[in-house]
């Protein structure tokens, strides 16, 4: 209510209510009528019912009820406490995104697959994200038909919406013909399947300065609206954006999204296809997804699928302790453009020269650790030592990029032979910090796969397929193959079929119990996208068996002396 009082008049038959009125029960309860009862309602109906029960989708806590069942005295306090609190609108901080980091229990943000990113970390990724065609395009569009659409499908407290809506307020600065009101309303949207969390997004935009944008409780990977929840860009009602930024879900989910490309229901690999469907083409994302996306040899085809359709901008390696301590899981964060038509074959891509710029922060300001405290260290003209996303200030009072916008500069850096670069010890960090992939690179790496045969008459009635000249009798011996049992005994391939097997280019696997084709490889790109890979891929130093021996013998000699010395304690 007192944001909502210092924002706009609250008038409803012919009385008027302000903050310094809101310290009794039946003021507080006159007020949030009137609220109800005005246009604005639409805007703030989620912060004063802000617990749903799942099954009705009806209210199970009410504000204003709840206000009138407390004492005057206690309102008065209340009062009293929230008064001491300066105005709210446009403060410079994620106020719920900071009390559900403290207060939400580790299993509630296991259960919603919710671990929100820090601003320190939203920040400087927006601003080499954002860049000044964006703003201009953005401006260009404010007030018509066409106005850019910006949305976080996710939006959990709203961080990145918030912090997005920030930088372009600082970007567009007082143009007088942009009312950033208007801007908010008609450009950001935020949807996220936790209704408080819903809540909270609008009062953190709110904060931030915009009013309340377009945000509600929708599950963005449903495939069809249902009773009590409406889902997202559905077969019947087309909803397309311009950028999309968010924090994937992490966890085991109930839905393939897109069957098409892949029928795994993990949260993360659905909100990644999600988010790529509801982008219009040549439309822009930024999202933090964990590491085996990019890397799993069983994903292979979920990135093949990706690059086919998307461009991708940056990668950005994030700690592994950045969402500690509630979970180590690697993140990265990706910057994409959606292609205005899918490749048909990643061989289109292997003699282009399109590539993506990647850095890996070693670095954020905080612990390599679970207690993640601020490190704060500076070298003599003001520097971050250990922190490379935040802005510093020299001895002159001069303001610098963060180190990782810096190197990115406009349109992403090379690094330079000669720069160095040392972690929290001192120590020199092998290897490079960032620069360019191509995509011609990542697509040397693949494995080769072989069709399994399901009808082993078909493959051996073609008698083609067989590279040596067969006598008669060896003709004989193929077309009689029909089925496993007549070749395989006891687990094991026929001895007199061994030589046939090889010449017709046929595997049995006695493991799995199954024949393959050798004379079809299919060739499997993985597509291996961690920035790790091409720039931290420390060489193995080689070592003969004769000096492998004398380690392992010194390994002997050190447990047996070890195990005298717990002995005689």
């Amino acid at each position: 209510m007192k944001m909502i009082t210092e924002k706009e008049k609250i008038e409803y038959q012919d009385s008027s209510y302000g903050w310094k009125e809101l310290n009794r029960p039946a003021t507080v309860c006159a007020a949030v009528n009137a609220v109800k009862n005005s246009d604005r309602y639409a805007k703030y109906r989620d912060i004063f019912t802000i617990v749903y029960n799942k099954k009705t989708n009806k209210a199970s806590f009410d504000f204003a009820e709840t206000v009138a069942e407390i004492d005057v005295g206690t309102i008065k306090e209340i009062h009293s406490e929230i008064n001491k609190i300066p105005n709210m609108h446009a403060l410079p901080i994620d106020l719920f995104g900071e009390v559900y980091e403290v207060l939400a229990s580790k299993k509630t943000k296991k259960d919603l697959g919710e671990y929100f990113t820090r601003r320190h970390i939203i920040r400087p990724l927006l601003a080499i994200f954002v860049r000044d065609t964006d703003v201009r395009n953005i401006v260009n569009r404010y007030g018509t038909r066409k106005h850019i659409k910006i949305v976080d499908p996710f939006c959990g407290t709203g961080g990145f919406l918030t912090e997005f809506y920030k930088l372009l307020s600082n970007r567009i600065g007082n143009n007088s013909e942009i009312d950033a009101v208007q801007l908010a309303n008609e450009s950001f949207y935020g949807y996220d399947i936790n209704p408080s969390n819903t809540t909270r997004t609008k009062i953190n935009m709110y904060l931030a300065g915009d009013g309340i944008s377009d945000v509600e409780k929708r599950d963005s990977l449903a495939l069809s609206d249902t009773d009590v929840t409406k889902a997202l860009d559905t077969s019947n009602r087309q909803e397309k954006f311009d950028y999309v930024v968010t924090n994937v879900p992490y966890g085991k989910g109930k839905i393939a999204v897109n069957p098409a490309v892949t029928n795994n229901k993990r949260l993360e690999i659905n909100a990644l296809i999600k988010v790529v469907s509801i982008l219009n083409p040549l439309g822009r994302a930024l999202v933090i997804i964990p590491d085996g996306i990019l890397e799993s040899p069983s994903l292979a085809s979920i990135r093949q699928w990706f690059v086919k359709n998307c461009k991708i901008n940056f990668v950005v390696s994030l700690p592994k302790f950045a969402f500690a301590p509630y979970t180590k899981e690697k993140t990265y964060a990706v910057s994409f453009t959606k292609r205005d038509t899918a490749l048909c074959s990643l061989e289109e891509l292997t003699s282009t020269d399109e590539r993506f710029w990647a850095y890996i922060i070693d670095n954020d300001g905080y612990a390599n650790s679970d207690k993640r405290f601020a490190t704060g260290r500076q070298d003599e003209n003001g520097k971050w030592m250990h922190n490379e996303l935040s802005v510093w200030y020299d001895k002159n009072g001069a303001v610098h990029k963060s180190l990782m916008e810096e190197k990115y500069g406009t349109e992403g850096r090379e690094q330079k032979e000669e720069e160095r670069f040392y972690n929290e010890w001192g120590k020199e960090i092998p290897g490079k910090k960032y620069g360019f992939i191509r995509i011609s690179e990542v697509l040397k790496e693949f494995t080769v796969n072989y069709n399994k045969i399901t009808r082993l008459k078909s493959v051996f009635s073609d008698l083609s397929r067989c590279d040596a000249v067969l006598n008669e009798e060896q003709k004989e011996y193929i077309k009689q193959i029909a089925k496993k049992s007549d070749c395989v005994k006891d687990g094991a391939l026929k001895e007199e079929y061994t030589e046939l097997f090889a010449w017709m280019g046929v595997l049995y696997d006695e493991e799995d119990e199954c024949f393959y084709d050798l004379q079809n490889p299919i060739k499997v790109h993985q597509v291996n996208l961690l920035p790790e890979k091409y720039f931290r891929n420390i060489s193995i130093e080689e070592i003969t068996v004769e000096e492998l021996s004398k380690e392992v013998a010194n390994i002997k000699r050190e447990l047996n002396n070890l195990f005298k010395d717990v002995m005689k304690w």
